[in-house]
């Protein structure tokens, strides 16, 4: 599984840099004059952060022109991501269940179902959405009652315990997050796989 999840990433890393080299070619900025933007864009806010001072706008977002090849390259590859991710889809979980790399497998259990695991994935981003939502709203009511234990004494024994159920609740949700990904790509493939 470390493999199929390894190969996953650097095939979208591929994507991204051809989107990237595209991107540069399409603007004219080549990728030597976007890293010394970032890094003087970024270097610029670091000495204004330091000196207390606001950084200069003019001279900011002639740092940042450059950097707007990065929301090109990401829409260039969006669509290349997409697809390729959900053709392997079952990948992960099918190199698990085979004990083998289940590369090209994944192609071909995928072959005609594009848009029925498209509209999984549709459900899933729209579950985990929520989800967050919800984690968001208890995590911000657990910081509020964490900051009425400054006096000392029980408020401060009440909030160290909202402190160690926001960490247990961070860990839990991190967890059921990370379980539910995993857990639809190998329903995806025993679907594909048997039928079932």
């Amino acid at each position: 599984m470390f493999w199929a999840q390894l190969i996953v990433a650097i095939i979208g890393y591929v994507i991204f840099g051809v989107a990237f080299l595209v991107a540069s070619l399409a603007t004219g900025n080549t990728p030597g004059d976007v890293l010394s933007s970032f890094f003087g864009f970024f270097s610029m806010i670091m000495v204004a952060a330091e000196g207390g001072v606001e950084p200069d706008q003019q001279t900011l977002m002639a740092f940042a022109q450059p950097l707007r090849i990065f929301v090109l390259a990401g829409l260039i590859a969006l669509v290349p991501s997409v697809y390729v991710n959900i053709r392997l889809a079952p990948f992960a979980a099918g190199s698990a269940a085979e004990n083998r790399l289940l590369l090209m497998g994944s192609f071909a259990l995928t072959r005609g179902q594009f848009w029925s695991i498209f509209g999984i994935y549709v459900l899933l981003i729209g579950a985990l959405f929520a989800l967050a939502l919800v984690y968001s709203i208890a995590s911000q009511i657990l910081e509020i009652l964490m900051s009425i234990g400054g006096g000392g004494g029980a408020l401060a024994l009440i909030a160290a315990i909202f402190g160690v159920l926001q960490i247990g609740a961070t860990v839990l949700y991190q967890a059921f997050v990370l379980g539910l990904q995993l857990s639809t790509q190998g329903i995806i493939y025993r679907r594909l796989k048997t039928g079932a």
